[in-house]
Parts: structure tokens; sequence; C-alpha cells
């Protein structure tokens, strides 16, 4: 008699004398004699060697005097915000630029005047459209700057602001990033939707009702 064992799809034929094969277990090898060691005890500190007894004490010592990082609490923009921040001139061809995007693998630069102010914010979705297009009229990207593409209308906040108004306004404009800065333009620094989702993860509680 064959039996068919069905494998991957595939039929394989046995035979009835595949299936009385005898397997025998192994007989039993007798052990020497030892106390059973249970994984959770700890062993009694007078029961070690010296040298033993001085390791386990240190790292009882060590690990009792351990503390958990706190978390702490974070109630405005400048307790999330990123800084020092990452900036393009507003003289950076767009070639330049390019390699500032591949070089730190961010989505979005703010852009300062030679009087380190903010005057617009360039997104990698901004470049990646004005690349297509001046590839495809023939135009050398060393020829237009920053300025020719970047957002001159930027959505900014100071460093007092709650974190709460900053996810609003990022949520209601449809912004990816929030430049911080100070009375006169300068910038302090930026928070993006990374930096939120980042503070939800590390910090506990995060007031945003304040």
């Amino acid at each position: 008699m064959t039996f068919w064992i069905y494998n991957y799809g595939l039929a394989v034929p046995l035979s009835e004398q595949g299936f009385k094969i005898d397997r025998k277990a192994s007989a039993l090898t007798k052990l020497s004699k030892s106390n059973r060691v249970n994984e959770w005890d700890k062993p009694e500190l007078g029961t070690l060697s010296t040298e033993t007894n001085t390791l386990v004490s240190a790292l009882n010592m060590k690990y009792s005097s351990y503390d958990t990082p706190k978390k702490s609490q974070v109630f405005h923009s400048e307790d999330i915000m990123s800084t020092p921040v990452k900036t393009l001139n507003d003289k950076t061809n767009l070639e330049d630029a390019r390699q500032q995007f591949d070089q730190y693998r961010y989505r979005h630069f703010p852009v300062l005047n030679n009087k380190k102010r903010l005057v617009g914010m360039v997104s990698d979705r901004d470049l990646i459209k004005a690349m297509s297009f001046i590839t495809e009229k023939s135009i050398s990207p060393t020829s237009k700057t920053i300025t020719d593409i970047m957002s001159k209308r930027v959505f900014t906040a100071s460093d007092r602001v709650s974190i709460r108004e900053c996810c609003l306004v990022m949520f209601k404009h449809h912004v990816g990033a929030l430049p911080i800065t100070d009375e006169i333009g300068g910038l302090l620094g930026i928070i993006t939707r990374s930096d939120i989702l980042r503070s939800l993860i590390e910090n506990e509680p995060l007031e945003l009702w304040v």
C-alpha cells in the first residue's frame, strides 16, 4: 500500500514500511547528586567568597542608588523646540539648497537674510517642484536662488507660546514646521511635527491646556 503526503501542494509517495520505523527513546543517564538551584533565589553574602561578596555589595550599592530619570512637564514652545536650527541664506542657489536637503534629510529650512532675520521658509516639496520645472525648461539650478521658491508668508511663534496654540496653528494652516522667533525676527528655534511627537513620548504629562 502506498500513502500520499502533500507537502506545499506536492504529492510525496510514502510506503507502508515508512510508517513502521521504530523510534525508541535513549535510556536515561544517571546524573550526579546536586542541590537544585532556584534562579529566583538570591545567594546570601555569607555563603560566597570574599571577592564575590565585595562584587555583590558594590553592585547592590550601585543599583540601589540608581534613580529612574524623571520625566519633566512641558508647557511652552521653548520646552520642545529644536535649537540651534540649520538654516539657508536667502542668496543660496537651488543646487546648493538641494545639497543641504540631501545632507541633513530635513523637510524644512528657515531662510535668513544677512542680518540673521527670518525672511522665509522652504520645504523639500518646494525644491522638488522647482527642480522639476527648471530641468524641463533647461534652466541652470545655480541661476535661481532660494528666494525664488520660498514661502515669504511665514507663521511664527514666540518662545513662551503654549504648545497647544502651536499645534492649533500648525493644524489649521497645514504647516509642518513653526519657527520660534524673538521680537525682532531673530530665529530662536523651530517646532516640527516630530518635536511634538517626541515630547508626547518622552515627557509626562504634556500640559496642553494651560
